[in-house]
């Protein structure tokens, strides 16, 4: 193998001026193939694919930049149909949504009202099924208690993958999404040093132990594999 003719997943990234997770997306897509991989499961990519050399197949920023524009559309229908499939029932995730005000009342200082409308929720649905971690000034305004000690479900990442944990308390919870946050961090810059507050660290659910995933190849191969997101911490499902 020649070194020079392969890329990868950081040198692609800058190459096409997109982020690390964007060119996992991409070869999980078919978008940039993989032409090869490394004994620790990193994927490389062929330098001609990438920067779309005279004479070779298309390139992956040209692949790129048709996937965007016939997929903003598409988003914007499946937002929509979200949005009238949320008005038109009841929704049965209304405690999990109600964590999610929590959160964003504790770390972005919303109040009651914009958190409750970002989580799609209502401010009475929030109070009914959350409402002992409110507190209610004498002007009228809600604000979210320091800590909790509600259980909620989580998504946890471990190395096979994310799982479903349940925790007892809001202070946990934070711990889970700080943990989330490094592994973020790491996968779109390759810096590695969020995750040292996490070595040998673990979480408590249900009697059993869950150690905090922090190899950097682990977590290179589950991305890769398409089993790390970062769109909300806590589960949401009927």
């Amino acid at each position: 193998m020649e070194k020079n003719r392969y890329l990868s997943t950081a040198d692609a990234s800058r190459v096409l001026g997109v982020t690390p997770a964007t060119i996992r997306l991409m070869a999980r897509r078919g978008d940039l193939p993989v032409a090869a991989m490394t004994e620790g499961g990193i994927h490389l990519f062929r330098r001609a694919t990438v920067e779309g050399r005279p004479g070779d197949e298309p390139s992956a920023s040209n692949r790129l930049s048709a996937r965007a524009a016939g997929g903003t559309a598409m988003a914007r229908n499946r937002r929509a149909a979200r949005t009238e499939t949320r008005k038109s029932r009841k929704d049965p995730l209304a405690r999990e949504r109600g964590f999610e005000v929590l959160q964003l009342m504790r770390s972005k200082g919303y109040s009651l009202t914009r958190a409750a409308r970002e989580a799609h929720t209502t401010r009475e649905t929030t109070r009914k099924h959350v409402g002992q971690a409110l507190t209610r000034s004498k002007s009228g305004r809600y604000a979210a208690t320091a800590s909790d000690r509600l259980t909620r479900r989580v998504w946890f990442l471990t190395k096979t993958g994310k799982v479903e944990v349940s925790v007892r308390g809001s202070r946990v919870a934070s711990r889970v999404a700080q943990h989330s946050a490094a592994v973020h961090h790491f996968l779109t810059t390759g810096d590695s040093g969020p995750l040292d507050a996490f070595q040998g660290q673990a979480i408590r659910s249900r009697n059993q132990i869950y150690f905090f995933l922090t190899d950097s190849e682990a977590l290179e191969q589950l991305a890769n594999a398409g089993q790390v997101s970062f769109e909300r911490l806590y589960v949401l499902r009927a």
